[in-house]
């Protein structure tokens, strides 16, 4: 019900004539990427001459679904796991690049991190944490967001993936 609003289907615009270039991939970022620039120009190097498609960055401008479904494909750089846009852009039948398991678990940990410490996690004084920690060994806000190296945060941080 989320993505009721978008009017756009995938539809790619080819590019004519211009070389061996065929069509466009989008980097969608929302202006959230400091070093855009850099990111993208050290894609290009990575991909090399033998990428059909120039790579585009979105530079934190808003843009319509008809135009994001002019893409050949998005590459989401994301800062949130919980992405609307990923909805929509799926909606649109527009293939996406998604971040691997690993890295989308990590996202739902270090946005705890960011939450930390604002009092929806804070402890209420007569929570029964004895009874919770029978249920769950881990905390979801707490152990998630202990250090990478942390045994005890990389345990938390598999077991509420």
């Amino acid at each position: 019900p989320m993505s009721v609003w978008v009017n756009a289907t995938y539809s790619p615009k080819v590019t004519a004539g211009a070389g061996p270039v065929v069509g466009q991939v989008l980097i969608h970022n929302r202006g959230r990427l400091r070093y855009e620039t850099f990111f993208i120009e050290s894609l290009k190097h990575m991909v090399g001459s033998a990428f059909k498609y120039d790579i585009v960055p979105q530079q934190g401008r808003l843009m319509p679904f008809a135009e994001i479904a002019k893409f050949h494909a998005v590459v989401i750089l994301p800062w949130s796991p919980e992405l609307c846009i990923l909805r929509n852009i799926f909606k649109m039948r527009v293939p996406l690049f998604v971040p691997g398991r690993s890295l989308l678990r990590n996202m739902v940990h270090v946005m705890n991190q960011r939450l930390m410490p604002t009092p929806y996690f804070k402890r209420h004084p007569r929570l029964n944490t004895e009874s919770m920690a029978h249920i769950h060994p881990y905390d979801p806000f707490l152990d998630t967001a202990r250090p990478a190296a942390d045994p005890r945060g990389v345990a938390a941080r598999t077991y509420w993936a």
